[in-house]
């Protein structure tokens, strides 16, 4: 018959009880590895504030008044229209071209305002967008408003009514 293979006791099998960690140091490594995690967590938090921080900013003073001027400036080319189709409309009375000379006037410095605030360098698209704007209301200007003006004040406000 076989006899079963029983444990040795030979002491080269057992775990050398030196290299084994104590609860102690078990407890000691978490505890520094939780502080590395929340020493990691906090860095990262403060560099998000930071990065918030600066993105209001720009937000705040460069955006926020960029994106008002620019829905003036819309109000400020309505006016314009407005005014040349009232000067037509009434015949020669200049009173009428009021808000069209006012338009053009708030236009000038409404654009003034957007390139300065995003003359940072940061909205490329916004200059573009301007200068495209510009020739579109120069157009404008040159193939509707002008001649609108000119034909008016050369009808006599009697053929106008």
């Amino acid at each position: 018959m076989t006899e079963l293979a029983r444990p040795s006791s030979d002491a080269s099998n057992r775990p050398d009880p030196t290299r084994r960690w104590t609860l102690k140091r078990i407890f000691a490594f978490g505890a520094a590895a939780a502080a590395l995690i929340a020493v990691g967590a906090v860095a990262v938090g403060a560099a998000a504030l930071v990065r918030l921080s600066d993105t209001r900013a720009v937000l705040l003073d460069q955006v926020g008044p960029a994106v008002l001027a620019a829905q003036i400036l819309l109000g400020d080319l309505v006016n314009q229209e407005t005014g040349v189709r009232g000067f037509v409309l009434a015949g020669v009375n200049p009173d009428f071209l009021g808000p069209y000379m006012d338009g053009v006037t708030a236009q000038r410095r409404d654009e003034a305002s957007i390139r300065a605030l995003t003359a940072t360098g940061r909205y490329p698209t916004v200059a573009a967008d301007l200068d495209a704007l510009d020739a579109a209301v120069d157009t404008w200007r040159r193939t509707y408003a002008q001649p609108a003006l000119d034909r008016s004040a050369a009808t006599p406000a009697a053929m106008v009514s």
